[in-house]
């Protein structure tokens, strides 16, 4: 039964990655491209240890997050508006709430550190004989590739030139 689940799921992923609309598959195929040369260009942080996940208690309404141990983080080099500020709540505090890791990559102000963050979805299928691996993405990037937030140049960030890149891509 879990087989023939997981190959309809299967299915269904592959058929949905060939329909696409005349023109969108030359456009993607350029933005992986140029995503790739980013990369290689411009490298993110290395992704800290899961087994530091924290859970957050709170988002206030500039968007730091207090996390379960009292550790206050922000994302560092951005200027977000009120729809990241939405989306971190959802993903925090939905039904089924992700955690996160960090990595400080800012300035330490009035007790908030600025940081390159991971959102970590952890898969619960209610089956003990079925695991996923959790499904992580970086807010930051998150925040620059939907408009949601521009970059902003801050002390001690260490990514600015690639969120300015990631910007210009998404633009």
């Amino acid at each position: 039964m879990h087989r023939l689940l997981l190959l309809a799921i299967t299915l269904s992923l592959i058929s949905c990655g060939f329909s696409t609309e005349p023109g969108k598959a030359d456009k993607s195929a350029n933005l992986a491209s140029r995503l790739s040369l980013l990369k290689k260009d411009l490298p993110g942080p290395p992704l800290p240890a899961l087994d530091s996940r924290r859970t957050v208690r709170g988002v206030n309404a500039q968007g730091v997050l207090l996390l379960a141990g009292g550790e206050r983080v922000a994302l560092a080099g951005l200027d977000c508006d009120a729809r990241m500020i939405a989306y971190m709540q959802a993903l925090f505090f939905g039904n089924e709430p992700d955690t996160l890791v960090y990595l400080p990559s800012g300035a330490i102000v009035k007790g908030v550190s600025y940081a390159y963050i991971w959102a970590i979805t952890a898969w619960e299928v209610g089956d003990p004989d079925l695991e996923f691996a959790p499904a992580i993405h970086s807010l930051n990037e998150t925040g620059l590739r939907s408009g949601w937030c521009q970059p902003l140049d801050q002390d001690h960030h260490h990514y600015h030139s690639r969120f300015v890149a990631i910007s210009e891509l998404y633009q």
